[in-house]
C-alpha cells in the first residue's frame, strides 16, 4: 500500500464509516420482539435504550444464544411459579410457560456497552474493538444518544477500500 493510502486510512473518523440508520432496542421489550426487530433489518445486534433514548446496554446474537442456554436450563430444574406464567397459543391450541421478567431485553443485554465519539480516529476505534472482543461500537453523541453504529464489517470495508485504492 502506498503511503498516500495509508495517510488516508490513518484519517478517518468513526463518523466517515459508520452506520447512520441506527435500530435501537428498548430495555422494556421481550426477546421475542427484539429478535423480530433483528430479523426485520437484517442485523446481528443493536443499541438499547432508556425511556429518554439513552444506551443502556447492547444486545447481539450471543446474548440469545445465552438467553436459550439459560432457558434450557430452566426447563430442566423446578420452576418457581413466580418466575414463569402459562400463557395460551391462540393458534397452536397448547399451553407453555412463559417468563415473566426474565424475558425481557433488560436482563439479557449486554453491560456495559462500548460506545465511541463520532470525531474518534477509526484506529482507535478498531483498537477498542479487539482489545474488548466486540463486533460493534455504537456512536453516541455528548448527550449519550445513539447517533451511529460502527461494526467489524465496516472497518473491514474501509480497509477494502483504503487497499483498492492503492492498488489503483
Amino acid at each position: 500500500m502506498n503511503a498516500a493510502a495509508w495517510e488516508r486510512l490513518r484519517s478517518l473518523q468513526v463518523a466517515d464509516v459508520m452506520q447512520t440508520q441506527v435500530v435501537t432496542l428498548h430495555a422494556y421489550q421481550t426477546m421475542t420482539e427484539a429478535a423480530q426487530v433483528l430479523l426485520e433489518h437484517n442485523i446481528t445486534g443493536a443499541p438499547v435504550v432508556d425511556e429518554q433514548g439513552r444506551v443502556v446496554g447492547i444486545l447481539s446474537a450471543v446474548d440469545f444464544v445465552r438467553s436459550k442456554a439459560q432457558e434450557n436450563l430452566a426447563c430442566s430444574t423446578q420452576l418457581s411459579p413466580l418466575e414463569f406464567r402459562t400463557v395460551h397459543d391462540e393458534q397452536t391450541s397448547t399451553w407453555c410457560l412463559e417468563p415473566v421478567e426474565s424475558d425481557r431485553v433488560q436482563a439479557h443485554m449486554s453491560q456495559p456497552v462500548h460506545t465511541i465519539a463520532p470525531h474518534a480516529p477509526l484506529a482507535e476505534a478498531a483498537r477498542i474493538m479487539c482489545t474488548q472482543h466486540i463486533h460493534r461500537l455504537v456512536v453516541i453523541d455528548r448527550h449519550g444518544f445513539p447517533i451511529g453504529v460502527l461494526t467489524s464489517l465496516d472497518l473491514t470495508a474501509a480497509l477494502m477500500q483504503a487497499v483498492e485504492e492503492a492498488t489503483g
